[in-house]
């Protein structure tokens, strides 16, 4: 643990995202894990850690930045519930900062019921149509978005890229034969009104032995290529990378090798999805 005020840490965190190419202006989608920084500062109440965090960006951002953060709920599909924009929190295991975010005033978010997106900042770019996607990922969702309005992704407390859904959006684009489309069978509520449907989302087939590597040789290539940045922040790190460079470079591994963010590849039983009868 080391002595170091709110302030300090604020200053200190607006130079390590400056030494990461994060500047005045910029939309930057937030993968975290707090952990380490609620260690190493004290700071044990979750929300005031979130807090500093999202001072340090919003001071290097500024106003007409745009800060985003994946706000999915795994238990609505999980558990048959149904999804309420407004009011249906973040699930735990994406850690403190994006429910911080969700709650804040003038936060915007989407209304897929398993994979929604927060944002806050000027996101006009989001139209109408997007905010509603049906498609958790693909031509119609965020994502295309994000990356045409080139988004930059931080990695806060993460040391690997498993956490970096953007790649979701390239296999559902190249078409990986390992993931199916999936319908959402609950309600999906704005404002106290269901939204029309159906809410489709892209997940792995279940019992083929299907497990997500770290992503290391991603990593490795964004690095030797210049388009992943890090830093050490407080002995925490840090991350960078734009949406393009990493969205093009995963669509290039898996057009060369469609497992390639695996593990290993899936276990296929004949005759069973997706090697079926005619």
């Amino acid at each position: 643990m080391i002595d170091i005020t709110e302030d300090e840490i604020v200053i200190q965190l607006t130079q390590c995202l400056s030494a990461l190419n994060i500047v005045e202006g910029d939309h930057v989608l937030v993968h975290s894990s707090l952990a380490q920084l609620i260690y190493v500062t004290g700071i044990y109440d979750a929300r005031q850690v979130a807090q500093v965090v999202h001072r340090g960006m919003r001071r290097t951002i500024g106003e007409r930045g745009v800060i985003a953060t994946l706000s999915a709920t795994w238990e609505t599909a999980r558990d048959g519930l149904d999804f309420h924009v407004e009011s249906t929190p973040v699930s735990k295991d994406l850690g403190l900062f994006p429910e911080y975010l969700r709650s804040l005033s003038g936060v915007v978010r989407t209304d897929h019921p398993v994979f929604s997106l927060c944002f806050e900042g000027e996101a006009d770019h989001m139209e109408d149509d997007v905010m509603g996607h049906l498609f958790a990922f693909g031509a119609t969702s965020p994502w295309a978005t994000m990356l045409k309005r080139g988004y930059k992704i931080l990695f806060f407390g993460l040391g690997t890229l498993k956490q970096m859904s953007l790649v979701h959006h390239a296999e559902q684009l190249v078409g990986v034969p390992y993931c199916y489309n999936k319908v959402f069978p609950g309600k999906v509520w704005r404002d106290g009104v269901e939204q029309r449907g159906p809410y489709i989302y892209n997940v792995p087939y279940r019992q083929m032995g299907i497990e997500y590597s770290t992503m290391d040789r991603l990593k490795e290539l964004l690095v030797s290529s210049g388009a992943l940045r890090e830093c050490d922040f407080l002995g925490v790190p840090v991350m960078s990378v734009g949406t393009v460079d990493a969205f093009n470079q995963t669509s290039s591994m898996l057009k060369e090798d469609c497992y390639s963010l695996l593990v290993a590849p899936p276990c296929y039983s004949p005759f069973q999805p997706p090697i079926d009868r005619y």
